[in-house]
């Protein structure tokens, strides 16, 4: 079955498939068209929107994270490297939530779990003499958003 019908492989023939691959006169929508798409479809020019404003805010709050990883320690070349680490471990880790739980819901645990790391990255906290809470939540935060990133 394909698509919800039975599909049987006697049917189609290569020659109805090339056939079909040689029709040269069949143009692409130009950009006129493309724009008249979305005023037609109102469902698609929300979806576009979203998305525009997912990538808007997964773009700031990375950068933010990202802005602070020389602050990590007194070398700058392990801080990025716990920054890096950070980022395989979201891209490792995020299929299981996006299996599990789908993907919007996913996306949205990534975005809450990223902000609340970021309003806790201003808390003025000593972990101790040489780590602060601002340090542990710029590498959760930039795990989150780089998850966030890979899902969208």
């Amino acid at each position: 079955k394909i698509n919800g019908s039975d599909f049987d492989v006697d049917t189609i023939r290569l020659s109805d498939l090339e056939s079909a691959n040689d029709q040269k006169d069949v143009e692409e929508p130009g950009f006129l068209e493309t724009m008249r798409d979305f005023l037609k479809y109102k469902e698609l020019l929300v979806q576009l929107l979203i998305q525009m404003w997912l990538w808007l805010v997964a773009g700031f709050l990375y950068y933010g994270f990202s802005f602070s990883w020389n602050e990590l320690g007194e070398n700058i070349y392990i801080s990025y490297m716990f920054a890096a680490l950070g980022e395989i471990l979201a891209y490792l880790g995020m299929g299981f939530p996006i299996k599990y739980l789908g993907r919007r819901v996913s996306i949205m645990g990534f975005y809450l779990a990223a902000s609340i790391t970021f309003l806790v990255a201003l808390l003025p906290f000593k972990l101790s003499s040489s780590f602060s809470l601002e340090q542990l939540s710029c590498l959760l935060g930039s795990m989150f958003v780089s998850a966030a990133f890979c899902a969208i």
